[in-house]
């Protein structure tokens, strides 16, 4: 390059940094009139992290990220043999939520874990690292054999840690169950309508429960499931199911699990399993009964209609539970109960 003409670039540069910098300021000046200084530092705030998301490589997949090798500190590892399963309930729960596990034992939960029964039932804990009550979770477990407990510290951003270990635990101590359902410790789960339900059911490719199309982030910090642009950067989650209660077939778990090998974590857990079954092209189904929120009580709905219901005391679950039991069962068939809807 001459002399002369390196001259030239280099005026021509100049010459569009100072038209940039005029622009910038120009731009500034129209922000400060037009928003507040508030406005103007979450504006900044927001591209701040965009700039961050854009120079962050990590955030679709990644390689062995995800081992999950994380120890066993309790499994009732003969919970799946003998007779038949149908369906195994991995229900969310926390070391010291001893009474919401005991409702459960006492009401819909009664249905599972004997040998004349399709279902079983085991609760998912991680560790809080109080020995006292680790100790008094062991008595629980050696009582009614029915906890899966790993050592990670049981907080509300590891639930997908908590979900992911009842996944793997299911592929390799109840291979040969049909479905998996995972639900949490507040709710009422249809334990006697459910493998009616499931007889109608894919037992393929099948993911179901409440459940939607894609859905938007929670940006704001005071959300309770905020995720940041560095958390996830894409505007859109994948179609997904509510995290209160979702049924998954067989291959489906496993081929979770698999995936999740190279999917980064992300602390949502139903966005994270969401992002998983996306991976290999499993698209969910809303099912009629599945609700989130606490569905209005009737003896006969309770009995004969709810599949779930959420954000159940104990207290209140045993009256459900009680009340329910003076309407008659009906006879529904499979097709009466399977009922979906695509997600949108």
């Amino acid at each position: 390059m001459s002399l002369e003409r390196a001259q030239n670039t280099c005026n021509l540069h100049g010459a569009k940094t100072v038209f940039a910098v005029i622009v910038i300021f120009m731009g500034l000046i129209v922000v400060s009139l037009t928003f507040s200084w508030l406005d103007i530092l979450r504006i900044n705030r927001f591209v701040t992290d965009l700039l961050k998301e854009s120079s962050d490589s990590s955030q679709d997949d990644c390689f062995n990220c995800f081992p999950m090798d994380l120890r066993s500190m309790i499994s009732p590892d003969r919970l799946c043999d003998g007779g038949k399963v149908d369906v195994l309930l991995l229900v969310l729960s926390s070391v010291t939520n001893r009474l919401a596990r005991d409702a459960i034992r006492s009401t819909w939960g009664s249905l599972c874990n004997s040998l004349n029964s399709s279902i079983r039932l085991a609760f998912v804990i991680g560790n809080n690292l109080n020995k006292t009550y680790n100790s008094f979770l062991l008595e629980e477990s050696n009582e009614f054999h029915d906890i899966i407990q790993a050592d990670f510290r049981d907080t509300y951003a590891n639930l997908t840690y908590k979900t992911m270990i009842g996944l793997k635990w299911s592929v390799t101590h109840c291979s040969s169950v049909k479905y998996v359902m995972k639900t949490d410790d507040d709710m009422f789960v249809n334990t006697e309508l459910l493998p009616i339900l499931l007889q109608a059911a894919p037992n393929r490719n099948f993911m179901g429960g409440s459940c939607w199309g894609p859905s938007s982030p929670h940006r704001q910090t005071s959300s309770k499931w905020h995720a940041s642009l560095r958390q996830y950067r894409k505007p859109l989650y994948p179609p997904m199911c509510s995290g209160t209660g979702y049924l998954l077939s067989r291959d489906v778990v496993g081929n979770i699990v698999n995936v999740s090998r190279d999917v980064p974590f992300f602390h949502l857990e139903d966005v994270y399993v969401a992002m998983c079954v996306n991976k290999f092209a499993v698209s969910p189904v809303s099912l009629n009964g599945f609700s989130i929120m606490i569905g209005s009580f009737t003896p006969c709905a309770y009995r004969n209609s709810v599949i779930t219901s959420h954000q159940l005391s104990p207290e209140t679950l045993k009256k459900y539970w009680a009340d329910s039991r003076t309407c008659p069962l009906s006879l529904l068939r499979p097709e009466q109960l399977f009922k979906t809807s695509r997600v949108v």
